[in-house]
């Protein structure tokens, strides 16, 4: 059907005005014109206008047609219509994920479940699996008894290898062992090694960490010790052992051979745990508190209620509770509640005085604790880091430590904090006094760029240290030399009888 240009524009205008929704069907819908190279001349998806030989303009709508123009050899345009390609059946069906990705995504599971410290029965969860599937319904998820019979045996064995590779480039390594018992009272035995990769970053490994059945003997921790060395080709490398200042552990790296450290953090816990037992009296008394708003939910509520009204420029926190194991613990429980002291104040006379509140002397008395517990604290947590090398800190920081000490006890006002530092500087002096004549300490702090000579406390120290340093690197040369002496005269010697032969 033909329509002039006049019939065309009425066309639309009514079509735009009385059916709205049939509009962009049969608008004509512009398209850019495509390389000359391509020889295919601009194409409409809706409405087509061609000149014929009459100057006539022939018109034609299609919503579900495509019409391409072509140039023909006697230079005619010849419309050709295509449809639109329709959905197949395969379309609708979920197709299996291939062995590759099976495999690569049964891997990011597992490690999720690794490094998240997450249950195997995860993969049984049914939030999980319909999370799982919206992601990619073509993944299988494994089964719990797969992934605990073949993929995470498979994973380990792996990373057994991965990790003998590493510890096999590494000229020299640290072990750190220590036992602890889980809550079904199962013992267990851990060892750590750590060692500096060949990129000359610090990296460890736990490449221990197994039920420990027998007695803790000094014979059978040496020779479990031993096993595990011998496993992971280490018996040429370790330089130390640290451990905590228990006698059998003690005993037990004697018997293998090894140089001994004790453990910095531990010692020096053991040193506060003696300090603050002067403040025993006080410490009970927080500790009573901090249970009543730890067992009663309207004294905890009342509390946070009340430092939202008196702290509002500050957030809401709850007491903290002190550990026998942690001295650190105890020192938290009494910056949070020094921290928060009137609106805890606040929350047990509204209560009615449940338990019974600090005095205005107690309150002095465990803001000054705090003030002597804090270098302590920060020490403690510096200390106990792996990601930084801390054997030639030990020296320094004792002999700062008792400077700190030294300088705060003619700014304390109470008794009880003055008797603290007393101790303290007394613990100090026993468990740390001759750590400077340690021959690793020593050296370690020695060779340190930061320290070297102002790390040692006497000059008698650094003179010892430095002698047996020279000492040592005198005769690993003389032996390096005295070895390639050696291989230069077998060479020698086997070159003479080749040329013989």
């Amino acid at each position: 059907m033909a329509f002039t240009g006049g019939t065309t524009s009425n066309l639309t205008k009514h079509l735009k005005a009385k059916h709205p929704s049939v509009v962009g069907d049969i608008e004509p819908k512009k398209q850019q014109t495509e390389s000359a190279s391509t020889g295919h001349l601009p194409a409409s998806t809706s409405t087509l206008t061609s000149s014929n030989h009459d100057g006539k303009e022939d018109v034609e709508a299609s919503a579900s047609t495509t019409i391409q123009q072509q140039p023909t050899s006697h230079n005619k345009e010849i419309p050709n219509i295509r449809s639109n390609k329709q959905n197949t059946l395969g379309t609708y069906i979920v197709r299996p994920a291939s062995v590759a990705r099976q495999k690569r995504l049964n891997d990011l599971l597992l490690k999720m479940i690794v490094k998240d410290f997450q249950p195997f029965s995860v993969v049984n969860d049914t939030g999980f699996r319909e999370f799982v599937a919206a992601l990619d319904p073509s993944y299988n998820i494994p089964s719990r008894s797969k992934i605990t019979t073949e993929l995470l045996p498979a994973a380990y064995s792996s990373t057994v290898d991965r990790v003998k590779d590493m510890l096999g480039d590494a000229e020299a390594v640290t072990l750190t062992t220590d036992s602890w018992t889980s809550l079904t009272t199962e013992n267990y035995v851990a060892v750590t090694c750590h060692f500096i990769t060949s990129e000359f970053k610090l990296d460890s490994c736990l490449i221990q960490c197994s039920k420990f059945p027998e007695r803790h003997t000094a014979e059978n921790l040496a020779n479990d010790l031993l096993a595990v060395v011998r496993e992971w080709n280490l018996e040429n490398k370790i330089q130390a052992v640290v451990t905590d200042s228990a006698a059998n552990i003690n005993a037990a790296v004697k018997i293998t051979g090894f140089t001994h450290l004790f453990c910095f953090a531990h010692i020096l816990n053991l040193v506060v745990q003696n300090g603050i037992k002067v403040l025993q009296s006080l410490q009970s008394k927080m500790k009573h508190i901090v249970e009543h708003f730890h067992r009663s939910t309207v004294a905890a509520e009342k509390l946070l209620a009340l430092q939202r009204q008196m702290r509002p420029e500050y957030n809401v926190v709850k007491v903290k509770n002190d550990v026998v194991t942690r001295w650190n613990s105890t020192y938290d429980m009494f910056r949070r509640m020094c921290e928060i002291q009137e609106p805890l104040d606040a929350a047990i006379a509204v209560l009615q005085k449940p338990v019974e509140s600090l005095t205005s002397d107690e309150w002095n008395t465990a803001r000054e604790l705090c003030k002597v517990l804090k270098p302590f604290d920060s020490l403690t947590r510096e200390m106990s880091s792996d990601q930084a090398v801390t054997v030639s800190k030990v020296i320094v920081v004792v002999e700062g430590l008792k400077a700190a000490c030294h300088k705060l006890q003619p700014t304390l006002m109470t008794q009880v904090a003055k008797e603290l530092v007393d101790v303290l500087i007394q613990e100090l002096n026993k468990r740390f006094g001759t750590c400077d004549m340690n021959p690793t300490l020593a050296r370690a702090t020695l060779l340190d760029p930061r320290f070297k000579k102002l790390g040692f406390r006497s000059e008698a120290a650094f003179t010892r240290a430095k002698d047996k340093l020279i000492a040592d690197v005198t005769r690993s040369i003389n032996t390096t030399e005295s070895t390639s002496a050696q291989q230069v005269y077998k060479t020698h010697n086997s070159y003479k009888i080749v040329n013989v032969i």
